[in-house]
């Protein structure tokens, strides 16, 4: 019966009309098209969502992180003022639409989004908004302050309805970040709350909302290009359908594509006979005309064939010229880069000099003898901001400016041995270290201080990683076709992003500037070495750092 049926369906497509036939192809295929895309494109949009998802997750939890201290600071000293700084300036950061923290009887949220403060404003709201750090606070009784950079007031006193935000009752356990999305007024967000700790104990809750216009601008993309790709299908139908036409046609074109073949082997005198004035007819009369046009301009082509080799050279200066030019423009585009995140972090040893000079001088004309109690850890938190920009603008000065490499010929061992001495002799707590030297390890051109820089800071990087808990760090020579490499391992909690580690300013701890792996890199480059890191989370980090052999120790 099932045979009966396909004979019946195939007696039917050749009863179809040229027309028809080429209909239905066009249909066939175009449906073909469409679902193949929706088949790759579902899973797709899933995935780049979750991924999104989950970049916004880690910020919001690190953004947590940083502010936390800060916040426990505030609430066990009573400092509201300084609260309310805190908590204005992590709703300035860039897609936080809303904040809020509670701790006993101390309930406020913050905001920094236009459209909020605009929302529960009112129009009065508007010429100040637009404005950079205006954010505004509301209490627990709805009390609203709008205020701009270090707290200078600009509207006081109004009464607003507060945002309430979507939880779950009691909050998330104490170090768990409680992740979900929902609608914010008209914007989708995605809603970060954590209980905060002290000393081992919950002392409040902190709510963050950041904004997923851009993943929903994301997705929207996405959906444009399926758009775009139903229309390339359109077009590979199209061209199905000229391929079917061409083999309707192929016996009459037959003889026009023998002919074009000999013209192709540059028998020039070839002519096909024209028979009639129909498309074939066109066809002939249009190729006789264009051999004739070919045989007539071949010692013009040929002319130019000569000049080939000099155009070609001058083109190839042309593309290294406008190489050079491009490469130039990425260097810029990477200091101008690595310039922004300096004063970024700048700002950040700001905040605590601001905030204690503040403090200082509220204790000074409201309560002078409690000046004196608060003036130590004042000017402590003072005198540590400013060591964390002298060593911030240290290590950008030594990015920025490496001196001139002096190579000697060099043992790569008596360097690994060099730069563990610190270790070896006053070992680190909790800290295995184990040394692997290779004995055929062949000699290198390099500048003993450099190198010995780049092992330490790798070193200092592993034992920072291992922390309090502590663990093994090995230190390897292996000999390679070409030289030599020098493997640090450790066995601390690893890095997820680790082919961003060498990127200047990027770094995963609480504290630093994030250029040491950068002028790690720098420095082996100038070698002609390599850096590279392989690191999984749990599982630890090996950092293999590539010199290549003196000119005669592979020999």
């Amino acid at each position: 019966m099932a045979g009966g049926a396909l004979n019946g369906l195939l007696r039917s497509l050749a009863s179809l009309s040229l027309r028809g036939k080429v209909a239905l192809a066009l249909a066939v295929a175009f449906l073909g098209s469409v679902g193949v895309l929706l088949l790759v494109l579902v899973p797709v949009l899933g995935e780049q969502r979750q991924r999104l998802l989950e970049q916004d997750r880690r910020l919001l939890s690190t953004l947590r992180r940083n502010y936390e201290r800060d916040f426990i600071y505030d609430q066990l000293s009573g400092n509201r003022e300084s609260l309310a700084v805190h908590l204005a300036d992590l709703a300035s950061q860039e897609g936080i639409v809303w904040t809020r923290i509670e701790a006993g009887d101390l309930d406020l949220s913050a905001t920094g989004d236009r459209a909020a403060i605009v929302r529960l404003l009112g129009p009065e709201a508007e010429p100040f908004v637009g404005r950079p750090g205006v954010v505004m606070l509301v209490d627990r009784d709805g009390e609203a302050d709008l205020v701009g950079p270090g707290g200078r007031p600009l509207l006081s006193g109004r009464r607003v309805t507060r945002e309430e935000l979507r939880t779950e009752d009691g909050g998330p356990p104490p170090g768990q970040d409680q992740f979900r999305e929902f609608a914010f007024g008209d914007e989708p967000v995605l809603s970060l709350t954590a209980t905060l700790q002290a000393a081992g104990e919950p002392y409040g809750r902190l709510q963050l909302l950041k904004s997923l216009a851009p993943l929903e601008r994301s997705e929207a993309l996405t959906r444009s290009l399926f758009y775009g790709g139903v229309s390339l299908s359109f077009v590979a139908v199209l061209l199905l359908l000229n391929l079917l036409l061409s083999r309707m046609v192929l016996v009459p074109v037959r003889r026009v594509h023998d002919a074009m073949a000999r013209a192709a082997t540059g028998d020039l005198r070839v002519r096909l006979p024209v028979h009639s004035r129909d498309e074939v007819g066109s066809i002939a009369e249009s190729f006789n005309r264009m051999v004739g046009e070919l045989e007539a301009s071949h010692q013009q082509i040929e002319g130019y064939s000569r000049n080939l080799e000099s155009m070609v050279e001058a083109r190839t200066a042309e593309l290294r010229a406008s190489e050079a030019k491009i490469l130039a423009s990425q260097r810029l585009e990477a200091w101008k880069e690595a310039v922004e995140r300096v004063i970024h972090e700048i700002k950040n040893p700001l905040t605590p000099v601001a905030l204690a000079a503040e403090t200082l001088k509220t204790a000074w004309a409201r309560d002078p003898a409690r000046f004196a109690s608060v003036f130590p850890s004042a000017v402590d938190m003072i005198l540590g901001a400013v060591r964390d920009l002298k060593e911030l603008i240290g290590e950008f000065s030594r990015f920025s400016r490496l001196p001139a490499m002096r190579p000697e010929r060099l043992d790569p061992n008596a360097l690994v041995l060099d730069a563990l001495a610190p270790y070896t002799k006053t070992p680190p707590e909790r800290v295995r270290v184990k040394v692997e030297l290779a004995k055929d390890a062949p000699e290198v051109d390099a500048d003993a201080d450099q190198i010995k820089r780049v092992l330490l800071n790798v070193i200092n990087n592993a034992l920072e990683a291992m922390g309090e808990t502590g663990g093994s760090l090995c230190l390897r020579t292996l000999r390679e076709q070409d030289g030599v490499t020098i493997l640090v391992e450790d066995d601390g909690p690893g890095v997820e992003d680790v082919e961003r580690i060498f990127e200047p300013h990027y770094t995963t701890k609480v504290k630093g500037t994030g250029l040491g792996l950068a002028i790690a890199r720098q420095i082996v480059d100038e070698h002609g070495g390599s850096i590279r890191a392989e690191s999984k989370p749990g599982l630890g980090t090996s950092v293999h750092v590539h010199l290549p052999a003196a000119a005669t120790a592979l020999r």
